[in-house]
């Protein structure tokens, strides 16, 4: 293994990155420099991509980059990815909306807020059948409800958890406590549709952990929508 994996991988499992990164790395916000490019007009345009979507049975997912947050620029350059988040997409009282693990926790945001924070956006579609739909909703809710009793926080390790699948999947009580549970952004999105969707969500090998990123995200989606306007190295 190269050393600074090594070292990388060991670093992030301390105390101090967890500081660290809650309070600025994984804050999507937190730019290197300029201001984000998307253009929030693009909104209707989302919109109008995903109505042919709407009736079909599945779920929408989306995948965003902030090409010059600090997160993505240490994520880029560590695995080449070129989206840094992901996360659900849905509409609630007629309006786009988000919801997402970030460094916060369990985070619902309406689209537009989001579209002003990112440079890249897509928007991805999940197919699944009537009885998977139905098992995601009962995932999403559970976590809903574990989030509003505080037991839901994110995962800075950035490693799938076993234990964690098996507790939502299988209802399988945790060693740690229903109060632990941690995921990072597209873990999260993993968690509520894996093995319920037509193309198989699977987690890769990355140096000494199994991981699942939003760029896994994006090449498991029917691509709806997607508009990239700054260029990702």
């Amino acid at each position: 293994m190269n050393p600074f994996y090594w070292l990388a991988a060991k670093f992030i499992e301390t105390a101090f990155y967890r500081k660290f990164a809650r309070s600025w790395m994984a804050n999507f916000t937190f730019r290197v420099w300029g201001w984000p490019t998307f253009p929030c007009s693009h909104y209707f345009d989302i919109i109008k991509a995903m109505e042919p979507y709407r009736n079909k049975t599945g779920i929408f997912v989306y995948t965003a980059t902030d090409t010059k947050s600090l997160s993505f620029c240490i994520e880029n350059a560590v695995s080449g990815c070129a989206w840094g988040h992901t996360g659900f997409l849905y509409f609630e009282d007629g309006l786009l909306t988000t919801k997402s693990m970030t460094s916060h926790g369990l985070m619902v945001m309406p689209l537009l807020d989001y579209l002003s924070r990112v440079d890249n956006f897509c928007v991805g579609f999940l197919p699944m059948t009537k009885d998977g739909f139905s098992e995601s909703n009962r995932r999403i809710k559970l976590i809903d409800e574990a989030a509003e009793l505080g037991g839901v926080g994110y995962d800075f390790t950035v490693r799938l958890e076993s234990e964690i699948a098996d507790f939502i999947i299988h209802g399988i009580p945790m060693s740690s406590g229903e109060g632990s549970i941690k995921m990072y952004c597209s873990e999260y999105v993993y968690l509520m549709c894996c093995g319920l969707v037509e193309k198989e969500l699977k987690p890769s090998w990355f140096y000494d952990r199994d991981v699942f990123e939003p760029d896994d995200v994006y090449h498991a989606s029917l691509i709806v929508f997607e508009k990239r306007g700054t260029a990702v190295k």
